[in-house]
């Protein structure tokens, strides 16, 4: 299967390398660490660009999201078929991803938890970057998360156009075993770094720190240890040396 997928990959990046970007799929150890980078508990469809011949998408399905809940953009016809036929049942949409509101809308989707791009997005012009990720954003949930992955040293997309748009981009991971080496950004809203969701496990993390702090400091007090209260002792030596002085 996985040499008719590198062939199949080859093909068309031989027609499109600009359009296709990867010469061979999305190794194992990437692929993991790009479904680790998804946070399966929020609610709400995850949505892949470029699905490729599936390496992601079969990273997913592993690591628990549903396929009920999974949504694949691809637009060569090619692979759209072939991952149609390798993931029965899933809902893999033949679109291009600067279509991606109006591929969801059909759909009924008007919000989603993430969006995982194996889009080439270093070779897009600066102009089909702001289409994909406007409207991804605009499809996230507060503190939803935009995952790329990149073979280059930076980011994905310019820092300069990220400001720009309000976006933040921050490497969660690299994979040197991938061919070629590959790095993971996560983009967000700036600003947006704790969810609602997160807030109260933040607060109960907190306050166990802060319980644990208090235990320590009360175990090794000066009276725990067998130690005399340093507050008694230093005023006993006060008063020995007003005496002294007063005398």
């Amino acid at each position: 299967m996985r040499l008719g997928e590198d062939s199949l990959l080859l093909s068309r990046w031989l027609r499109d390398p600009l359009g296709i970007g990867g010469v061979m799929p999305s190794g194992a150890d990437l692929s993991r660490m790009m479904a680790r980078a998804v946070d399966p508990s929020r609610s709400g469809a995850i949505v892949e660009l470029g699905g490729g011949t599936g390496s992601i998408t079969s990273a997913l399905l592993a690591a628990g999201i549903p396929k009920d809940r999974l949504i694949v953009l691809e637009r060569e016809a090619e692979l759209h078929r072939h991952l149609c036929d390798r993931f029965a049942g899933l809902t893999v949409l033949a679109a291009d991803a600067t279509d991606l509101a109006q591929s969801l809308g059909d759909l009924g989707v008007a919000k989603v938890a993430a969006v995982v791009s194996s889009l080439p997005m270093l070779s897009m012009p600066g102009r089909e970057q702001q289409q994909v990720l406007g409207q991804a954003f605009g499809l996230l949930r507060r503190d939803g998360a935009f995952i790329q992955y990149t073979y280059g040293p930076g980011a994905p997309v310019s820092p300069a156009r990220l400001a720009d748009w309000g976006i933040e981009a921050r490497v969660v991971g690299r994979s040197w075993r991938n061919l070629p080496p590959a790095s993971v950004w996560r983009l967000r809203h700036l600003g947006s770094t704790v969810s609602d969701q997160d807030t109260p496990r933040a607060g109960a993390f907190l306050q166990q720190a802060a319980e644990a702090c208090e235990s320590v400091l009360q175990r090794f007090s000066p009276r725990r240890i067998g130690m005399r209260d340093p507050d008694r002792a230093t005023d006993r030596r006060l008063e020995g040396f007003e005496r002294t002085h007063r005398q």
